[in-house]
């Protein structure tokens, strides 16, 4: 008896249980297919926004390309600029050593041949 007792408690769970299953209604055809169009929006807006993603990266490489080509050049330009720079400093110090020697021998010699010659300091 206590085995038959427990197959009846069983069923009786089993359509309690499969009762409330049951109780949920099932999607219409129509709600199926709206759930379908539903996904598929969502599916193109995702491809949309993954395109548009796409494109600004795009952009952006090109962008930065250029950018790195122009900065480049500049630092070509620069070298350039600054190596005349160095060259023309080095060429005034030269003029500006030989000078200064030039006018030290200058007034040595002025000096050795003219003693008596005020030539100030």
């Amino acid at each position: 008896m206590r085995s038959s007792a427990v197959v009846v408690g069983l069923m009786v769970l089993a359509i309690a249980i499969g009762g409330c299953a049951g109780k949920s209604k099932s999607p219409t055809l129509g709600e199926t297919m709206a759930g379908h169009a539903d996904d598929t929006q969502e599916l193109a807006k995702l491809k949309r926004d993954l395109a548009k993603e796409w494109e600004r990266g795009a952009k952006l490489v090109s962008e930065g390309e250029k950018r790195v080509q122009r900065g480049e050049r500049q630092i070509r330009t620069a070298e350039r600029e600054l190596q005349r720079g160095r060259e023309a400093v080095a060429t005034g110090q030269a003029e500006v050593l030989q000078g200064q020697q030039l006018m030290q021998s200058s007034e040595a010699r002025f000096r050795e041949l003219f003693p008596d010659a005020p030539i100030g300091q």
